[in-house]
């Protein structure tokens, strides 16, 4: 099953059209909805290698992106990982400025990373995911 699984890591960076930071705050906007520290620290590391600035990164891992499109791709990110109706809108207003594209790798992003967290728990190793410290 793990060997199979590892093929799930591609998809959930495949990024494309989608502007790097618009991006990465989708998918780190998902990954805090987990509540999982180390798995929202590694979507953070990954986020500075595609070239998203330290301070933009510590305030999505804060939950304070700046106003604007970062704003509301970090908000489609989070309502995706939390399952909320919001998400359409939010992802609405991603398509009309960005594209059928960009929304899409937002989506995927965003609905896969949720994947790793719950394995974690499922597999006893999640218990002291909240007690991380959130900042690169």
């Amino acid at each position: 099953a793990t060997g199979k699984f590892q093929h799930l890591m591609p998809a959930t960076m495949h990024r494309h059209d989608a502007p790097a930071d618009l991006f990465h705050m989708a998918r780190i906007g998902a990954t805090l909805a987990e509540d999982c520290g180390p798995c929202a620290l590694l979507a953070a590391q990954g986020a500075l290698v595609d070239g998203v600035d330290r301070d933009l990164v510590n305030a999505a891992l804060a939950a304070n992106p700046p106003e604007g499109d970062l704003r509301t791709a970090f908000g489609f990110g989070a309502a995706i990982g939390q399952q909320l109706v919001e998400a359409a809108q939010l992802g609405d207003l991603i398509e009309a400025q960005y594209g059928r594209t960009v929304r899409t790798e937002l989506a995927l992003t965003a609905a896969a990373v949720r994947t790793y967290p719950g394995l974690k728990r499922g597999l006893g190793y999640g218990q002291a995911c909240a007690l991380t410290r959130l900042e690169v």
